[in-house]
């Protein structure tokens, strides 16, 4: 039985207290009432918290919009949006490879980039004007944890596609995260290109080694076929032990000199490097003092004013000599004067013509280099030519001795020669793949795509994001929060709590009373007044039925406050009773 349903206590729950009225039923019922009720489950379930919610809609709406968009103002607050300046390299993928190793390869140059050997090489380096990187504003602010700042900060993705690595750094100083990504690029790359160049010597050394192992046991298979026709009686034995020793003089004539030719084609190619990197590293090359006072000895401006310093100094040296010290000094000051005039005016020229002189300088070493180059290359192209026509030469020879010993031959002579074949065959192409390395140029599978720019517009998606999200979770945290803040009022929503919660057996439930404006209206008072009568009367046959089995002298109606019906209950109880005698 819930007689808080006629009234506004309906639409509110009714709390705890309220109980004193479904006590008063179990008076009627003869159960022991010493011990007070057990509570409503202080453990929120999501009926219970929805149930709470839908009580308290307006009020949970309120504080979650207000809670939302005071976590947004503080996220807008705390994360103010940042410049996102990037760079991006073209990270190729080697012919032949698979795709894990591909894989792996661009995950690598993601760590290389963050590494602490690149941040510091890069922190070391100096912007275009000539500043160390160190001193930028954005640097010094983070002291000596710059590379630790940046290992943090720095971000790496293939996001732009699997081959394009893309570098950004978030900041509010644009124009020194450019500076500092450049010098970041610069040291990736030479350490990139230091890393393969010692990856290509090693695998250099393991195939020359390879190499030399494989000439030994061609030398040593030759002197074993030489040895078996000596020993072995094979008729014209003589004259053909005569012609294969000077075929193979021949062979190993020349296959002498296509050795002395690859040696030249790598102490070429070593220089060619040499004289590249010099090239690439001469705006950094500092002009030799000699060349520039050479220069300097040699310009008309400069002669005279030393012609004019050692004038002076001779006619000081007089003066000291000529008179005492106090007329002396006298005398000289105008002449120390007029000699300081000349040294500057001489340190300004020769300020004025060290840069045409490095210009010219750097210039006339870069064309001697290029052409050393150029040279190099040409010998390059003529030892390959030679060793090309080499290669031509021991074949025909190596045709012609063995046409020279066919014929009749013991089984063991043609499995050597076989062996000897392959073994040459193995040496060749050890050979061609020495070529190909020492020719494959270094760094060739990252190319700068996209140099670090200033970016116009800061970056607000990270801000956007993490406010959405937040905003999103608050906004359903204050929601269920008011919730959970209603469910623990204890309040009782629907009959089925009392029985559920409190343990106790409803009787039955009458209908809420009409609002004012329904009162108004005879149709819906009277439909009311039907529902009213039938709910009290079903309630009187459960409490007669219980009667008859207990004895009921007493029936008690309460509630927890004043005007929820307690008179109304009464009465129509009192009369269904009448009805039924």
């Amino acid at each position: 039985m819930n007689p808080v349903d006629t009234n506004s206590a309906a639409k509110n729950g009714l709390s705890a207290g309220d109980s004193q009225f479904l006590q008063s039923l179990r008076l009627a019922q003869g159960e022991n009432t010493s011990n007070e009720p057990p509570g409503l489950s202080s453990t929120p379930t999501m009926s219970g918290l929805l149930q709470a919610l839908q009580r308290r809609w307006m009020l949970a709406s309120g504080v979650a919009v207000a809670a939302t968009l005071l976590a947004v103002t503080a996220v807008f607050f705390v994360m103010p949006p940042q410049f996102h300046n990037g760079m991006r390299f073209r990270v190729s993928k080697q012919a032949g490879s698979e795709d894990v190793t591909f894989v792996m390869f661009t995950a690598n140059m993601e760590a290389l980039v963050k590494s602490p050997l690149v941040l510091s090489a890069a922190l070391n380096d100096k912007t275009a004007d000539g500043r160390d990187i160190k001193d930028l504003e954005l640097v010094r602010r983070h002291g000596i944890g710059a590379v630790d700042w940046l290992e943090k900060d720095l971000k790496t993705d293939y996001k732009l596609g699997p081959e394009i690595l893309r570098v950004t750094l978030p900041s509010d100083m644009p124009e020194d995260a450019a500076q500092l990504l450049t010098a970041i690029s610069k040291a990736f790359l030479n350490e990139y290109a230091q890393t393969e160049a010692a990856k290509k010597q090693q695998r250099l050394s393991e195939l020359r080694g390879k190499k030399e192992r494989i000439e030994e046991d061609l030398r040593g298979l030759r002197l074993a076929l030489d040895r078996m026709y000596k020993s072995l009686e094979v008729k014209g034995r003589e004259e053909s032990n005569i012609q294969m020793q000077q075929w193979a003089n021949k062979i190993t004539a020349a296959e002498a000199d296509k050795r002395a030719n690859d040696l030249e084609i790598s102490r070429t190619l070593s220089d060619i490097e040499t004289y590249k990197a010099r090239l690439k590293n001469l705006d950094k090359q500092v002009i030799p003092d000699s060349i520039l006072f050479d220069v300097y000895g040699r310009d008309a401006t400069i002669q005279s004013m030393e012609k004019k310093l050692l004038e002076i100094d001779l006619e000081i040296d007089l003066c000291k000599r000529k008179y005492p010290e106090k007329i002396a000094k006298t005398a000289i000051a105008p002449l120390q004067r007029e000699k300081e005039s000349i040294l500057r005016s001489k340190s300004e020229r020769e300020s004025e013509l060290k840069p045409k002189i490095e210009a010219s300088w750097r210039k006339q070493l870069r064309e001697d280099l290029t052409n050393q180059i150029s040279v190099g290359e040409e010998k390059v192209v003529n030892f390959q030519r030679r060793r090309e026509s080499l290669q031509n030469e021991i074949r025909d020879l190596e045709i012609k001795a063995k046409s020279a010993s066919s014929g009749q031959r013991p089984p063991q002579i043609v499995a050597l020669e076989e062996k000897i074949d392959l073994t040459k065959k193995s040496l060749e192409w050890t050979a061609q793949k020495i070529s190909d390395v020492e020719l494959e140029p270094a760094g060739s599978r990252i190319t700068p795509l996209e140099p670090p720019g200033i970016p116009l517009d800061k970056d607000r998606s990270r801000q956007t994001k993490i406010a959405g999200a937040g905003g999103l979770a608050v906004f359903v945290f204050a929601l269920f929060g008011v919730a959970f803040m209603e469910f623990r009022s204890r309040k009782i929503g629907v009959a089925a709590e009392v029985a559920q919660g409190l343990g106790l057996k409803v009787l039955g439930t009458i209908p809420a009373m009409p609002a004012r404006t329904s009162k108004n209206d005879p149709a819906a008072a009277e439909k009311w007044q039907a529902q009213l009568n039938e709910s009290v009367d079903a309630i009187r046959t459960v409490i007669l039925h219980q009667a008859r089995a207990e004895p009921l002298q007493v029936l008690m109606v309460t509630s927890a406050q004043k005007g929820e019906g307690k008179t109304t209950l009464a009465t129509q109880l009192a009369a269904s009773m009448a009805r039924a005698w």
